[in-house]
């Protein structure tokens, strides 16, 4: 199946030149629509300030983030995000230290760069599982798509998250139709252990992977390689204990992370914005974009296994997305971008 698909791919010139067409348009409308606020609201400026506190005292240091962080919520201060979200302010603190941008702008331009690179990956991915004409399809309304367009213009963490996630669907395609690719491999697991440095989120993506991979041989898909497995859990364990480190133990980390959980369930920001039953989810992407989900819902029922890749995708993605509606206060539209790929190829 594979095999014919890639020989479509190469027999349709048109469809190649769409495609990357795609793809920079998709990096054009970024461009276009990057606007970042002169004054960084409550959740950029908590990514600010974890940015400015690397460029200034370095990774070393983040323990004492980490023990001020718990000490700060534990008084009684309003709800903060935590700082085992290391992977991003990391990448814009780096980004200021080499251009000697402003902070707040410097980590807007990595939501930017994750914004047009996730073109690249879609289009990547849909040359790799989808057929010619739905890839095409699928990529031109990602270039489009408002979710994107809006992460990719604020200091903002979910677009950055999505890249990983694709990546991570990427490459785990790859170890799943190439037993023993060990490049694939490789990727999979720092996919994973990237995920799991950037936000708790990553447990959602990794679920869907996870469940896809075991539900493979009923799907219609190649069943997963002992070393797929045995990467599906060392990845992220990587992550955890990267995570561990940085947080200066495994007691200082659970404790933040809790505390983090029991103040987002009393906020009543949180529970005004994201509370709802599990449909809630649906309810969103449905008022963001109604004719999309509607396809999207006609493609699901009518999915057979003669197209695998938009198999795979859509369980992950269905997974992934019920697990998160089922979270007390979880229904946010901006975790659903890592399944944005996915809805569209549908």
């Amino acid at each position: 199946m594979t095999d014919l698909r890639d020989t479509a791919w190469r027999r349709n010139r048109t469809a190649r030149i769409a495609l990357w067409a795609a793809a920079w348009i998709g990096c054009a409308l970024s461009l276009a629509a990057f606007d970042p606020s002169p004054q960084p609201h409550h959740d950029e400026a908590v990514y600010v300030r974890y940015a400015r506190f690397l460029a200034s005292d370095g990774l070393f240091a983040w323990p004492a983030l980490v023990r001020a962080y718990t000490e700060e919520m534990q008084r009684g201060d309003p709800v903060v995000l935590p700082p085992t979200r290391v992977l991003y302010p990391m990448a814009g603190a780096f980004l200021h230290r080499l251009t000697g941008t402003e902070t707040h702008l410097a980590l807007a331009q990595v939501s930017l760069g994750a914004a047009m690179l996730t073109m690249f990956v879609s289009a990547w991915l849909a040359r790799a599982l989808l057929a010619p004409r739905e890839g095409v399809a699928a990529v031109w309304l990602m270039a489009c798509a408002p979710l994107r367009l809006m992460l990719g213009s604020k200091a903002m963490i979910d677009g950055f998250f999505a890249l990983l996630s694709l990546v991570a669907t990427g490459a785990a395609w790859l170890a799943l139709t190439r037993p023993g690719a060990r490049k694939a491999l490789a990727a999979f697991a720092l996919a994973l252990a990237a995920l799991v440095l950037t936000k708790e989120n990553a447990a959602f993506t990794w679920l869907g992977l996870v469940v896809t991979m075991a539900a493979a041989p009923r799907l219609g898909l190649p069943r997963p390689s002992p070393g797929m497995w045995r990467t599906a859990l060392l990845g992220p364990a990587v992550g955890a204990f990267l995570l561990t480190l940085l947080a200066g133990g495994w007691p200082p980390l659970v404790e933040a992370i809790s505390t983090f959980v029991v103040k987002v369930r009393r906020n009543p920001f949180n529970v005004l914005t994201c509370d709802g039953p599990w449909s809630r989810v649906l309810l969103d992407l449905f008022i963001l974009h109604p004719a999309l989900l509607l396809l999207a819902f006609a493609g699901l029922i009518s999915l057979r296994r003669d197209r695998p890749g938009a198999v795979f995708l859509s369980t992950a993605a269905v997974v992934g997305l019920a697990a998160l509606s089922c979270v007390k206060y979880g229904a946010c539209l901006r975790y659903t971008s890592a399944a944005e790929f996915a809805l569209r190829a549908l």
